[in-house]
């Protein structure tokens, strides 16, 4: 965890203090002195992509007992909403354990890129979102309203799509299987390796970074649907 202004390089300093509109040299000079410290980093993406998934599925639950009057009908799912807010406090308790092991250099980074509440509208994000068949790829709009519907009680579930979000199962028409979520969750899963997918992801996601680009990482950040 960062320390303070004393834990500061010279030439951080003078990025910082020239930074202005573009967070670029200054996020990629905390880059190149910290990425090989990526085990906490893909631990904590991982994290959020449970959190995602968690927070969709909630949304889901509520919209049908706002839909239904069967008492019956909305004690059961009252009561899998109970033990989805358990799962989220312990996945919360979970992403702190691993922002905790942030070096200094890495959690300043951190710290200004998930400042911006659009920063998940990243590029190479999107891009990802609307390949796997996720809002993103359709006019819907759901992914650009996450940073303001999820709320502060759920701020670390704001994201993009996971296999709960209620408007891809509508538009594939299915849903998936346990054991099929199973398959797509382990597929995507990010580790600690040197997998150019796993890359790119940690880049847009802790840094706001795009590999082999000197683009300033807010102009990266794309709030106009849909992207295909």
């Amino acid at each position: 965890m960062a320390s303070g202004k004393d834990s500061l390089s010279t030439e951080e300093r003078n990025l910082i203090k020239n930074v202005k509109e573009d967070i670029g040299p200054l996020q990629r000079y905390r880059y190149r002195l910290t990425y090989d410290n990526t085990a906490a980093q893909y631990n904590l993406i991982n994290t959020e992509q449970k959190l995602q998934e968690l927070v969709q599925k909630e949304e889901s639950f509520i919209n049908e007992m706002e839909l239904t009057s069967c008492p019956d009908e909305i004690k059961v799912m009252q009561k899998k909403l109970d033990g989805l807010h358990q799962d989220y406090f312990v996945l919360r308790q979970t992403w702190w354990r691993w922002r905790s092991e942030f070096t200094e250099y890495l959690s300043r980074a951190f710290d200004l890129w998930r400042s911006y509440p659009h920063w998940y509208l990243h590029r190479v994000l999107r891009n990802d979102c609307a390949l796997k068949g996720g809002c993103c790829g359709r006019d819907c709009g759901c992914c650009l309203m996450r940073a303001t519907t999820s709320g502060q009680n759920r701020k670390l579930g704001t994201g993009h799509c996971s296999i709960e979000c209620a408007c891809c199962i509508r538009s594939r028409g299915f849903d998936l299987t346990d054991s099929r979520k199973a398959e797509v969750r382990d597929l995507f899963r990010l580790s600690d390796s040197t997998h150019r997918y796993d890359d790119q992801i940690l880049r847009a996601s802790m840094w706001g970074l795009m590999k082999d680009s000197e683009e300033n990482p807010l102009d990266l950040i794309n709030k106009h649907p849909p992207l295909y």
